[in-house]
């Protein structure tokens, strides 16, 4: 579950996930979900925390985004090229 703290809408604007690709996003949240995990066995918590900002910041600490800006600037110009034949 996620700390209701977290809206998941305003994560999708935020600037630091520029760059990472839809894998990277969803290791992202994984690495999140298992910080959780980590720190309920740590602290011997009987049920897991909600991933919180947190968790998503020790996961951003670990996850690398695999888009570079050169590739997205390729992407982006693919983009409007193809864009503007529809």
């Amino acid at each position: 579950p996620w700390d209701p703290t977290v809206d998941l809408m305003s994560l999708g604007e935020d600037r630091r996930w520029e760059g990472f690709s839809g894998a990277d996003l969803s290791a992202l949240i994984r690495e999140a979900s298992m910080a959780a995990i980590r720190e309920a066995l740590e602290q011997g918590l009987e049920s897991l925390p909600p991933v919180s900002h947190r968790h998503l910041d020790i996961a951003l600490g670990k996850v690398i985004r695999s888009v570079s800006p050169r590739d997205l600037a390729l992407y982006e110009r693919l983009h409007r090229e193809h864009s503007r034949e529809n």
